[in-house]
């Protein structure tokens, strides 16, 4: 990954990675399958100011089975003074089964792979604050949403006991969390943190 200063308010970042992944079965040609993926990514944060922050991110993979496929993440914060910060984000996000997902034949784990998997895509919002309350406290805040296409779910067939994956054709997560941290003296923090989620999901495919 290479990284430089574009200006004094501007920073970016270039990146590649390479990965494979292989599955191992007998009632693949060959025996095996392999799959490769090839990425390209890169980031810019962008800092007009000490209290304004805009990242932008953006990657394409390209999987030897799936094809390619671009996703991108935008995020900002805010610090309204110099306790409370507002930050924001929107994200795409792409996954492709792995080769075991889709080749897998383990009997002996009652699971085999679905070669009919599709990839997941999903779409995530999130918005929220951090602030700090006097010296030792915190407190932060964070209400979510993702939208998945084709999530890839566990289920198991108890007439065949054999489990298996298949694709969700829409799954959408709602929630919020909060967060609490205290120092009570110097060997003693507390921490709270609740959170709330709604997840809807239609039939599977």
């Amino acid at each position: 990954m290479a990284t430089g200063d574009i200006s004094d308010t501007l920073l970016l970042s270039l990146g590649a990675t390479q990965s494979k992944d292989k599955a191992i079965s007998n009632k693949l040609l060959g025996g095996s399958k392999n799959i490769e993926i090839n990425s390209v990514f890169a980031e810019a944060i962008y800092t007009p100011t000490d209290r304004f922050t805009l990242i932008a991110n953006i990657r394409n993979d390209d999987n030897s089975i799936f094809g390619s496929a671009t996703t991108y993440r935008l995020a900002s914060s805010y610090f309204v003074n110099d306790t409370t910060n507002l930050r924001a984000a929107i994200a795409t996000g792409y996954r492709a089964p792995a080769a075991d997902e889709l080749f897998g034949q383990y009997p002996e784990s009652f699971f085999v792979g679905n070669p009919d998997l599709l990839a997941e895509e999903s779409t995530s919002y999130e918005i929220g604050f951090d602030t700090e309350i006097g010296s030792t406290s915190s407190f932060s805040a964070t209400v979510f949403k993702t939208d998945i296409t084709n999530q890839v779910q566990y289920f198991f067939d108890n007439t065949l006991f054999v489990g298996y994956l298949k694709n969700l054709a829409k799954t959408e997560t709602n929630g919020v969390e909060l967060s609490f941290n205290t120092q009570l003296s110097e060997s003693t923090s507390l921490s709270a943190n609740w959170m709330k989620l709604s997840t809807l999901d239609s039939d599977a495919n």
